[in-house]
């Protein structure tokens, strides 16, 4: 069974790498869907870390070194859209993708592709942009799941 923790968040919003550091609240886990925008690095006593600010809250959120590197090449003009949660690595605390998606104007929806199906899917519910064709002999179609997981 994974074990569950609590994030420390300051009075601002702002989610904080290290205990104690200010907390003011501890929320459960969770995942969100926002675009992060760079805005600094840090060195710590244990860590190397990135800061972001959410585009949907203007609030901080801290990026491990290892999970950096699996950001930067999906980065576009330091942003990145996608679905996100937070980590624990040993005492501290970190924010990382999930998936990475883009934000589609015209339909209001956060939109990603899945390469093994050929097709999009929208990033909040899972669910396919588009039916699946009727094509016997199709290796997208005939496995897709009703939605993504």
């Amino acid at each position: 069974m994974k074990k569950t923790y609590q994030i420390p968040f300051d009075k601002d919003g702002n989610q904080l790498s290290y205990e104690g550091y200010g907390a003011m609240q501890y929320l459960d886990n969770f995942e969100f869907i926002d675009t992060l925008e760079y805005v600094s690095y840090r060195t710590g006593r244990s860590a190397i870390g990135f800061t972001f600010r959410r585009a949907s809250s203007g609030t901080l959120v801290n990026i491990f070194i290892t999970d950096m590197d699996k950001m930067l090449l999906k980065m576009v003009e330091g942003k990145i859209t996608g679905k996100f949660t937070f980590c624990k690595r040993g005492a501290n605390y970190g924010c990382k993708l999930l998936e990475t998606g883009s934000y589609n104007k015209d339909i209001k929806r956060f939109v990603a592709y899945n390469q093994r199906f050929d097709a999009y899917y929208d990033l909040t519910t899972g669910e396919w942009m588009s039916n699946a064709c009727k094509d016997p002999d199709c290796d997208y179609c005939n496995n897709r799941p009703e939605k993504v997981c």
